[in-house]
């Protein structure tokens, strides 16, 4: 459970070549990758989430965090970012909600990143999520008890509609 209590140093070397640097948005950007890599371990390693049933970890109470948490560290992230250019932690975020307001909130997100980054991923992605959205929905006596969740996000990607970039 290293990834847990990780510290997190981002360094920027400057380039002549490489213009303005915004050291807030990488710092923003590196805790989202970090933030969605903890929620991709709960769901592929689902014993590694923090679970009521299991008081008195070892683990720091600050460094274990349950999934609705991290959903809305990430939000909060996303909401000091100018745009999110980063489809894979935004996917591993849509994944994860459950509210119809944040999946409103994710549908904004990826139309404006596929506009900022003019890539046909971001469609990719978006079609993805809402065939995983729509999955979890169906199951929904799982869902009334937030326990709906997609074992794997694979079995979803449509070879037709294209592949995501993180496949």
């Amino acid at each position: 459970m290293r990834l847990l209590s990780l510290r997190q140093e981002v360094c920027i070397w400057s380039d002549k070549c490489a213009g303005h640097i915004s050291r807030t948005q990488v710092h923003l950007t590196a805790e989202f990758y970090r933030v969605a890599a903890i929620l991709y371990l709960y769901n592929t390693y689902p014993g590694a989430a923090p679970s009521l049933e299991r008081p008195g970890s070892p683990m720091s109470p600050k460094a274990i965090t349950s999934i609705s948490a991290l959903v809305r560290q990430a939000f909060m992230l996303l909401d000091r970012m100018d745009v999110c250019a980063s489809p894979w932690p935004l996917f591993i975020v849509a994944c994860n909600v459950k509210e119809d307001r944040d999946r409103i909130e994710i549908m904004r997100l990826f139309d404006e990143g596929s506009k900022e980054r003019r890539i046909g991923n971001y469609d990719v992605v978006m079609g993805l999520v809402k065939a995983i959205w729509n999955r979890v929905d169906l199951n929904s006596d799982q869902a009334r008890e937030g326990s709906a969740r997609v074992s794997d996000w694979r079995e979803f990607v449509d070879v037709r509609m294209g592949i995501p970039p993180f496949a």
